[in-house]
């Protein structure tokens, strides 16, 4: 499956931007709980941590709620600022992540009798230079979890399995990325990718060395430049 390209820089801020979609057989309302409530991303995440900080409202996991993801100590921190069950929550990032203004929304929208995950977000970059090894990491990342969840939703769901995560190729802020995963994989698409990305992996890691747990989380999310590592791990995506 080709790998989305970097957005297109939008100002001087350095705007990006991503989608992530999948499929799961499993219906709306049992893949809803697993994204929308914090407590049950380690059920099926690599997360060890995953909790509320402080409670939101109409709902724990609504509006106001501040939630924790971390794994063994490194993480993110996340407000959701939209909440509407069980079909769309959106969230912000306040630490975690050298981003500035990141908004993410997850929708889940009924497919015949299972679901789609529409996870797209945008951000500033807050390092200047490093947007496309950020945009490299999200789609990474996010892939993993709505693959992830979509996955465990079906396996309680006792259904057959559904398509994997279709990227995206992200758009500049304010227009929509242009789906990709009907392309023919070029076999160059992924090596423009990694390469762009490790070109502003040294940058990233200079910069915040005095944070060197994020240098770290951030790195390791990337995609491994060897596909049969991938394919060894599982994670080939």
């Amino acid at each position: 499956m080709t790998e989305p390209a970097a957005a297109p820089l939008s100002g001087p801020t350095g705007r990006r931007s991503y989608r992530i979609r999948a499929r799961s057989s499993a219906p709306v309302d049992e893949v809803w709980p697993l994204l929308g409530e914090a407590r049950r991303w380690k059920e099926w995440s690599f997360l060890t941590r995953t909790d509320l900080v402080h409670e939101g409202s109409p709902e724990p996991d609504g509006v106001g709620a501040v939630r924790r993801f971390t794994r063994y100590g490194v993480g993110s921190r996340e407000e959701v600022v939209a909440w509407d069950p069980p079909h769309h929550f959106a969230y912000s990032i306040l630490k975690g992540f050298p981003v500035r203004h990141y908004r993410a929304d997850v929708t889940l929208s009924p497919d015949g009798p299972g679901t789609l995950i529409t996870w797209e977000g945008t951000f500033d970059e807050k390092i200047p230079g490093t947007g496309p090894l950020l945009v490299a990491v999200m789609n990474h990342l996010i892939g993993r979890f709505a693959n992830g969840a979509a996955r465990y939703a079906e396996k309680q769901h006792g259904g057959e399995r559904g398509a994997g995560p279709v990227r995206c190729r992200p758009g500049s802020a304010g227009q929509a990325g242009q789906p990709v995963g009907d392309e023919p994989r070029h076999p160059d698409d992924r090596g423009e990718l990694v390469g762009e990305a490790e070109s502003t992996r040294a940058k990233v890691v200079q910069i915040v060395s005095s944070r060197s747990s994020l240098g770290e989380a951030v790195c390791s999310c990337l995609p491994s430049p060897n596909p049969e590592i991938d394919a060894a791990s599982g994670d080939g995506k």
